[in-house]
């Protein structure tokens, strides 16, 4: 299926498609194994375009055990061939040396980037406000601005929210009521609480445990949760 969907982009590109059809020919008399997988992206290279393979949940595949062994080292492998013929883009949200295992062996891939999304600056959640304000018929607001930085922490996520409840004010009844905003945040049933639950999810045991007792934690492990504050992976307001 995968390669199905990459031949079909491939189709003005003559050289490309022969080695698709050379390779990943499904009526071959042999299943695909790592070689023609090598051949493929070898094809690619030669000819300056590499497949870029994007993968998200990074995190959730590797602790699928049926991932180590064979089928980890085969990825590996064709990531870090010269010349590249294919390159993976991998979202999680933890860095990636976070997530290195012991039965790895070494860590994997070659790490050319790696881009944060995570916080926002205080800038770009005043333009949000502003360019969401905007759509909505309204005048900038700083009220408006300041509400949000505060109440989101700038995680991008509550930042979209706290804009909305805002902005929905400001458009029902030309004023913001601050209380409306809390009580929304506590919803037990709301977006908030669920995302609190996928925050905690996405931590450690041990950076649980150091999260759950942070007046007790030594500054080595304050240092280590900031670390996680760029991946959105503290729950806002968090002052450590």
């Amino acid at each position: 299926m995968v390669f199905r969907g990459l031949r079909e982009r491939v189709t003005e590109r003559g050289e490309l498609v022969d080695v698709l059809d050379r390779h990943l020919n499904p009526e071959r008399d042999h299943e695909i194994d790592v070689y023609d997988l090598e051949d493929v992206f070898d094809g690619f290279a030669k000819v300056g375009t590499s497949a870029v393979i994007l993968v998200d949940g990074w995190e959730i595949i590797l602790r699928n055990q049926n991932y180590w062994g064979d089928f980890f080292h085969i990825v590996r492998s064709m990531g870090q061939r010269q010349p590249h013929g294919v390159a993976f883009v991998l979202g999680t949200p933890r860095r990636l040396l976070d997530l290195w295992a012991d039965q790895m062996g070494s860590v994997y891939y070659n790490i050319f980037v790696t881009v944060t999304i995570g916080r926002m600056e205080q800038a770009e959640v005043q333009e949000c406000v502003r360019q969401t304000l905007k759509t909505a018929g309204l005048s900038a607001n700083l009220e408006a601005e300041e509400v949000v930085l505060v109440a989101s922490d700038t995680h991008p996520y509550l930042v979209t929210l706290v804009t909305y409840l805002v902005t929905d004010q400001l458009k029902t009844n030309g004023v913001i009521e601050s209380g409306g905003i809390s009580a929304a945040l506590r919803d037990p049933n709301g977006k908030v609480v669920e995302l609190m639950r996928q925050i905690r999810a996405a931590l450690s045991p041990t950076e649980r445990a150091w999260l759950d007792k942070l007046h007790l934690a030594t500054a080595p492990q304050k240092a280590a949760l900031a670390q996680l504050r760029d991946y959105g992976l503290l729950p806002p307001g968090t002052k450590l």
